[in-house]
């Protein structure tokens, strides 16, 4: 039975809605067509905590959620590897990602490490032959620089904040350095995967100072995004330091992946203004679509044992409907998510559907007593392919 949940939340604007989820999981066949799962995965979500042995297991605790409550778009995330041709080992090839109009190229290459000769002279080593690299931001540009030296801190928040080495838009990544030093560059790992457009270059490879980590190469990947890397993590008010007040000049900006003038939005914000609902939207920057339709087709290339792979997504939405006052009202679901694992050889489908109600539902129970779960729905009823949902809490 496919996961399902329902809950009272807000859209974008405030209005309140009835949000309906469903998961769908397919066998990713051979041939590219998607097969439902006899088992069928959980949702994703938050639940447990992973320092805990006893609650580390990967089926409850996951630093994301499928429950997001609004949405206004479709996360399209491809968990895959790059593959060389024919099983043989190469040293360079170009992956590449296409769904409808969008096309996305990945330059990946073997390991390379820095060769230090001296100051200001800097060479990369030619890349290694390799089977397969994953797709994955451990190996896109990023990291932390360690030798950059923390001012002493004046306060509580100065000691909590993050590390001035830390590239804030992938802390994960390798290859890059903010200070020149022998013992840093020296055979320091690069990175495997980069967009072939922009990729880092000797003359790029020292920052200079921290405030100068935005004219580095962008991290290049189609894996999840973590919410605390830049951009996302300006939808819940985390602006990283040294973000130029004229931001049209910031690359996430310029390819529109967020909107400008961050610093003078948050200058003025109240806690109310900080959360943006597009903090729920995981995929890479570039890769939150318009809403799908889950039919698409999407071409992978140099990701599978074959030079090309079409993954052709099945099309067939779940059923759901309300019942509000007597009445059915049908929904029209949209894919919040669209997770393909061609590790897995999986594909996830997140589908939501909204029921604005005409008048606002209960928001309290009644004075001195305890709320029964789902309260806050009386009067709705969810349905999922005409099976009832119970109310989340």
């Amino acid at each position: 039975m496919l996961d399902r949940a329902v809950m009272l939340a807000a859209d974008a604007n405030g209005r309140q809605i009835v949000s309906i989820h469903a998961k769908l999981t397919y066998r990713l066949l051979e041939s590219g067509a998607c097969e439902l799962a006899d088992d069928q995965a959980p949702f994703l979500n938050l639940e447990g905590d992973p320092s805990k042995p006893e609650e580390a297991d990967e089926a409850r605790f996951f630093p994301e959620s499928d429950i997001v409550p609004f949405k206004a778009a479709t996360d399209l995330i491809v968990m895959a590897s790059a593959q060389a041709p024919g099983g043989r080992k190469t040293a360079r090839l170009l992956a590449s990602l296409e769904c409808g109009p969008l096309r996305r190229d990945f330059l990946v290459q073997g390991d390379r490490r820095c060769i230090y000769r001296g100051r200001g002279q800097v060479a990369f080593s030619d890349p290694e032959p390799f089977e397969t690299i994953p797709l994955r931001y451990e190996h896109a540009y990023g990291g932390c620089d360690t030798q950059v030296i923390p001012d002493a801190p004046k306060s509580l928040i100065d000691a909590l904040s993050a590390h001035p080495g830390i590239y804030p838009r992938n802390p994960a990544g390798r290859g890059y350095v903010v200070r020149e030093s022998r013992e840093l560059i020296d055979g320091l790992l690069l990175p495997n995967v980069e967009d072939p457009g922009d990729p880092l270059t000797t003359e790029r490879l020292v920052s200079g100072a921290p405030e100068n980590w935005w004219r580095q190469p962008l991290p290049w990947s189609c894996d999840w995004f973590d919410m605390d890397w830049y951009p996302r993590s300006i939808f819940l008010g985390g602006v990283p330091d040294h973000l130029p007040d004229d931001d049209r000049v910031v690359e996430e900006v310029r390819r529109g992946y967020v909107p400008g003038d961050q610093n003078a939005r948050f200058s003025k914000a109240t806690i109310n203004d900080l959360f943006d609902p597009r903090l729920g939207d995981a995929a890479s920057p570039g890769l939150v679509l318009p809403f799908m339709k889950g039919d698409e087709a999407i071409r992978l290339r140099g990701m599978t044992p074959i030079p090309e792979f079409v993954v052709r997504l099945p099309g067939q939405p779940p059923r759901m409907e309300v019942r509000f006052e007597q009445k059915m009202i049908p929904l029209v679901p949209v894919p919040n998510r669209v997770l393909i694992s061609t590790e897995e050889m999986g594909v996830y489908i997140v589908w939501h559907g909204a029921f604005a109600p005409p008048r606002e539902l209960p928001d309290r129970p009644q004075p001195g007593l305890e709320p029964p779960p789902g309260w806050e729905l009386e009067g709705i009823e969810a349905f999922v392919d005409g099976k009832r949902i119970d109310p989340l809490g």
